[in-house]
């Protein structure tokens, strides 16, 4: 899994918080990282093969209000410099991050190298940087309304962060992968998850998929990509604590899942009777039911298929995340 991080708000220390943001992220596992702040009038870029650990925030301690940083997991291209987010246009201007997958990239690719467009990586992402400038071009859009109509452009699942050097906004959108906004009186994050701002802010706004969100540093306007209807967000308090999703005395995050499996399954045991009770009625009276996760989580849906099959005498579907797509129409 890749990881985001963004600010947006009045505090000059943006690029130290990024860098303590990602760091929050490394569970989510990464093999490059990079950040890219507004400063001097333009964007400056940092993008790095190999490990974060070692980076502290005194190695960024220039002064920006605004930041976007990523942690890679290679998919498309290799683990190299050239193929990390940040990913910038032609003239350095605008810059993106991205989880997921652009299904479409190689039809938007060959368009805009049919407009001249020169691309610099082997990444899909860096297709959507290149979108947004040519939608700006072309349609003479400010940066956030050309970042929305890219974004309606895009297929696949994805979550994509996009700067501009002379902007007050920060553009997101989503369509299957995470993205969650935390609230504070400085300011404004947006992240992968909660973990890389909650020692900040506790207040936190779920981004729904085909949800496009433009970040300043007064609030947060969310709109449906499709429609451009607007879409009222919920603030909700987060109420477990950082060690939850920390290390600890662990050397790898790993280690700390096994050895918290005894509190795990005691959490997991200890439910409301009552909720339990209507989502088993809902899965009782349901056509199909679908179990659906990645890596660890889809071997824990294996494991409860074959225990509502054994225990319940009730099939459910055991599906990988990234096969349940075949599934959407039923």
């Amino acid at each position: 899994m890749c990881g985001i991080f963004a600010y947006i708000g009045n505090d000059t220390s943006a690029p130290q918080l990024a860098i303590e943001g990602l760091k929050k992220l490394e569970y989510r596992g990464y093999d490059s990282w990079g950040i890219a702040f507004q400063a001097d009038g333009g964007l400056v870029r940092e993008r790095k093969v190999g490990k974060i650990s070692d980076v502290t925030t005194d190695d960024y301690n220039a002064k920006s209000s605004v930041v976007i940083a990523h942690t890679r997991w290679a998919t498309h291209g290799g683990v190299t410099a050239a193929n990390t987010h940040p990913h910038y246009n032609a003239d350095g201007s605008i810059a993106v991050v991205h989880n997921g997958i652009i299904e479409n990239y190689e039809m938007l690719k060959e368009m805009l190298q049919q407009k001249g467009y020169k691309f610099t990586s082997q990444t899909d992402t860096e297709v959507v940087v290149h979108l947004i400038d040519y939608v700006m071009v072309q349609q003479q859009l400010e940066f956030a309304a050309a970042a929305t109509e890219a974004f309606k452009q895009l297929t696949g699942r994805y979550a994509v962060v996009a700067l501009h050097k002379d902007s007050d906004h920060i553009v997101a959108a989503r369509q299957g992968s995470p993205l969650i906004i935390g609230t504070s009186n400085e300011g404004f994050f947006i992240a992968s998850d909660v973990p890389a701002f909650l020692e900040h802010t506790r207040m936190v706004q779920y981004i729904d998929d085909g949800e496009v969100v433009v970040l300043n540093r007064e609030g947060v306007v969310c709109t449906d990509l499709a429609t451009g209807e607007l879409r009222p967000k919920r603030t909700i308090e987060i109420t477990w604590q950082q060690e939850t999703a920390e290390k600890g005395e662990y050397d790898h995050f790993m280690m700390k899942e096994i050895m918290d499996q005894k509190v795990s399954i005691a959490r997991a045991a200890n439910q409301d009777p009552d909720e339990v009770a209507i989502i088993a009625m809902a899965i009782a009276k349901a056509n199909d039911t679908f179990l659906v996760g990645c890596g660890t989580a889809e071997k824990a849906c294996r494991a409860a298929e074959y225990f509502f099959s054994v225990v319940a005498s009730h099939h459910v579907n055991a599906v990988p995340a990234s096969e349940f797509t075949i599934y959407h129409h039923l």
